[in-house]
């Protein structure tokens, strides 16, 4: 029979959803904003919460990497997001006789993710090689026990100011690559330092016609 778990994401109602290639993990915000959960999809349990910011704003997009080693967000606030994610979820695939599955190829390997038959070697997340750097988290984190949980909790690694307007995102094709499209049409491609901070614009393009009223002054 199948496995049912009932996940207590947030309060407020959900405003993203976000399921890794693997289907190994969750990741979900609430219309709050502040915090973004992932989850365990074997068994409905909290792996991590990871802080956006302290203000209200709503999350239009969540995306992971094709490893499930980061996820993304883009909000209201004009600000992506690049979080670290912890060590692997168990695989939720793992009991299941399937003839088929996705296969993530290894990071050396160019080719696209394709479905394969389940004999063939999964990719291992504990290789050590994740392009992610650790995410910031307060000085006072080791006191978290007698904190309030803001102290605890985990910040970006990696941030780009300039998204405006409803927009969704996702890692591009090349490493620490990070793609954003905007329902004003306007497109940003950035990477993000290997040891996190500001990313840097590679392309920005405009995917639409504008007026020509847009012209004059």
């Amino acid at each position: 029979a199948a496995r049912e778990h009932a996940v207590a994401a947030h309060e407020a109602p959900l405003s993203a959803l976000a399921l890794s290639f693997d289907g190994s993990r969750l990741g979900t915000c609430s219309e709050k904003g502040t915090l973004v959960r992932i989850f365990c999809t074997q068994t409905g349990q909290t792996l991590q919460e990871l802080r956006r910011g302290i203000s209200q704003a709503g999350v239009f997009s969540l995306a992971f990497n094709v490893d499930a080693e980061c996820i993304c967000s883009v909000s209201s606030a004009g600000t992506l997001h690049v979080w670290s994610l912890a060590a692997p979820a168990p695989d939720p695939l793992a009991e299941v006789d399937q003839k088929y599955r996705v296969i993530v190829p290894p990071k050396d390997n160019k080719m696209a993710a394709t479905i394969g038959r389940t004999m063939e070697v999964q990719h291992d997340n504990k290789s050590g090689n994740s392009e992610c750097p650790p995410n910031s988290t307060s000085v006072l984190s080791f006191m978290k026990d007698l904190l309030p949980n803001y102290f605890s909790s985990e910040w970006s690694f990696a941030q780009f100011r300039g998204a405006s307007g409803p927009a969704i995102c996702a890692f591009g094709s090349r490493p620490r690559t990070i793609v954003v499209a905007g329902e004003d049409l306007n497109f940003y491609q950035c990477v993000y330092p290997e040891d996190g901070g500001e990313c840097e614009l590679e392309e920005t393009h405009f995917f639409g016609h504008r007026r020509s009223m847009d012209y004059h002054q």
